[in-house]
């Protein structure tokens, strides 16, 4: 299919949660279907005696975000990035504050991640 019309997401954490040792293989076989690269981060984590994946800040879970850089860059793939933040950027007690005191805590975490990524970029 045209990839102009139709492509695919390739999600860095689901890629590599549910194809933990095959993850560098699909990559390299949708390479042309790809129209954009997710950026997340995730753990496992055990919950009533089940294993399920737990999303993290960028570089405190489990994706190997510098060997997925280096093959991007093997590949000379060039395709728009997304970060996604799908841990919890707020604890519960901050839940009664006010717009402005949230994104106060908000705006640090993220620019967090997007320094940790710029740095894993680097480092690949």
């Amino acid at each position: 299919m045209d990839n102009r019309l139709v492509s695919l997401q390739y999600d860095t954490a689901h890629a590599q949660a549910e194809g933990v040792n095959s993850w560098a293989n699909t990559l390299r076989v949708v390479y042309p279907q790809i129209g954009s690269l997710p950026l997340k981060d995730y753990k496992w984590e055990v919950v009533d005696g089940r294993l399920r994946t737990k999303y993290a800040p960028i570089g405190e879970g489990m994706v190997n975000f510098k060997t997925f850089f280096q093959r991007i860059k093997e590949a000379n793939l060039v395709r728009p990035f997304s970060l996604h933040f799908e841990y919890p950027l707020l604890n519960e007690a901050d839940k009664n504050l006010s717009v402005t005191e949230k994104m106060k805590k908000i705006i640090p975490v993220l620019n967090r991640d997007v320094r940790k990524i710029q740095e894993l970029w680097q480092q690949s």
